[in-house]
């Protein structure tokens, strides 16, 4: 059967819009003439589930961007942060305190064979023990950090399982359109 010209439909295709978004405007122009058209109304229905395919395709990305977005700022940054910066000053730190280890107890054996060297294994010692406190207040700030680290994965959780659930929503509405429900 012949339809008749309608401008409408292929006024989409004369802007210079991304192709994706032409063809979903033509298509709803389509779908607006079946209403007016008799003759397009077996393919009303293809029509009807394609836009609830485009909703749930932009359902799906707002969903996925978002997602994405969290986990960037409350999960990846704060777990960077904790991996490459706080935990890398602890073992630098650790490492310091056992040179200082080798350090002090080599200055106590040569203080214990010449009594000269006392000054050198005092002040190696002293320099061990502020080492060794620099070391345990690294490991209490970490342990603060934990905390912080723990709610980062909480949330990452939680911004996982909203992420899925609207999607499985979204997709769930996508097999009811499918069904002519």
């Amino acid at each position: 059967k012949h339809i008749p010209s309608d401008p409408r439909l292929t006024s989409s295709f004369t802007n210079n819009s991304h192709p994706v978004d032409n063809v979903a405007q033509a298509m709803k122009e389509l779908g607006d003439s079946a209403e007016r058209w008799p003759e397009m109304s077996e393919k009303a229905e293809s029509i009807r589930i394609f836009r609830c395919g485009q909703n749930v395709y932009k359902t799906l990305c707002r969903s996925e961007k978002c997602y994405i977005e969290n986990a960037a700022i409350h999960f990846i940054a704060p777990m960077k942060q904790f991996l490459t910066s706080d935990i890398k000053r602890l073992e630098q730190e650790r490492r310091e305190l056992m040179t200082s280890r080798v350090d002090m107890d080599s200055a106590r054996n040569r203080a214990a064979k010449h009594e000269e060297c006392l000054p050198e294994a005092e002040r190696a010692t002293h320099d061990f023990e502020r080492q060794k406190e620099i070391v345990e207040e690294e490991i209490r700030g970490l342990e603060r950090k934990l905390g912080l680290v723990c709610t980062a994965v909480k949330t990452y959780v939680d911004d996982h399982v909203n992420y899925l659930e609207t999607s499985l929503a979204a997709m769930r509405e996508l097999q009811r359109a499918a069904r002519g429900e």
